[in-house]
């Protein structure tokens, strides 16, 4: 018999995933202010750039991953192509479309920024969940943002129990990841 959940449940569990990030986030967004001397909003759309193909996204497209308005993220591209971070490329197949691509500048500062983010991550915020929680936790968040912009919505399999081992490297994220079929969609 499969146990319901009730309607408490439901709220108090959302309310745990709100004030979690909202904590989290303003923790993060300090720490990658203190030690690269970056602004949270900034690193956000240098990382996401850095880990897109030929680090580079439509101007639209990057916006709204980073949930700014097309004129909140049009100042924010100028302060980020004034300090040298990013350049803006015309699209050769389409002239109203106008890519942000990363600098080599912005390469290396995003380099420098992520180092510090992901020994934060280890050291104050994901580590204490151990790799299995890690893996757990990141394969939860996926289902209900995939959910949420129209992809697959079923749940998932029975997951794993969380486990507390120290935080593994990236290979060993990886090899978890493969051993459990795979990262689907990031």
């Amino acid at each position: 018999m499969e146990r319901s959940i009730s309607d408490f449940d439901l709220i108090t569990a959302w309310g745990h995933v709100v004030e979690a990030g909202a904590l989290l986030g303003r923790a993060i967004k300090d720490d990658v202010q203190a030690t690269a001397e970056l602004p949270g909003s900034w690193f956000e759309v240098l990382l996401r750039l850095s880990r897109s193909p030929a680090q580079r996204l439509p101007m639209t497209v990057l916006a709204g991953q980073v949930s700014f308005s097309s004129g909140g993220f049009t100042k924010l591209a100028d302060r980020l192509e004034d300090a040298g971070l990013v350049q803006r490329q015309a699209c050769p197949e389409d002239r109203r479309v106008t890519w942000m691509a990363l600098s080599p500048q912005g390469a290396k500062k995003v380099e420098t920024a992520t180092a510090a983010h992901v020994k934060f991550l280890r050291s104050r915020v994901l580590g204490r969940l151990g790799v299995e929680g890690v893996v757990q936790l990141g394969e939860l968040m996926r289902i209900l943002r995939d959910a949420e912009l129209g992809g697959d919505s079923a749940p998932p399999a029975t997951p794993a129990p969380v486990g507390t081992p120290a935080l593994a490297s990236a290979p060993e994220l990886a090899r978890l990841r493969h051993r459990r079929g795979g990262d689907r969609a990031s």
